[in-house]
């Protein structure tokens, strides 16, 4: 009868420990609604890159995991709206990648709401 209960404790001990241990997709979502954003939904996105690799002296397509949130701003009086996507690939900070699908160059780092919408208005974006 012990092995059995040493087994039990040992499977609920583990539990406990996978149970704490977040992914850089959880870091990047409390991340963000710590921020100030709303309505939180990340998704994971494969994106693969082309590198050059030294040893084999050719390219080689690369894959990395990033992390994605679309977020709907509106940035003044009319009903107009943006979709801002932001994204992470560390999952603590992030970035503007894209607004209404085109890439975006020279986002500010890890912008707050306020952040973004001064972004958008500084760049003369009707959101």
């Amino acid at each position: 009868m012990r092995p059995r209960y040493a087994l039990l404790v040992l499977s609920a001990a583990a539990g406990l420990v996978l149970a704490g241990c977040t992914s850089s997709a959880d870091q990047y979502e409390e991340s963000l609604k710590k921020a100030g954003f709303d309505n939180v939904k990340v998704s994971e996105d494969k994106e693969t890159k082309t590198v050059y690799n030294k040893k084999k002296k050719k390219n080689e397509k690369k894959t990395e995991i990033a992390y994605d949130f679309d977020w709907t701003v509106n940035t003044d009086s009319d009903p107009s709206t943006c979709v801002v996507e932001l994204e992470s690939e560390t999952g603590t900070s992030w970035y503007i990648d894209e607004i209404d699908g085109n890439d975006v160059s020279d986002s500010p780092s890890s912008p707050k709401p306020d952040g973004v919408r001064d972004y958008l208005k500084s760049h003369d974006i009707d959101c």
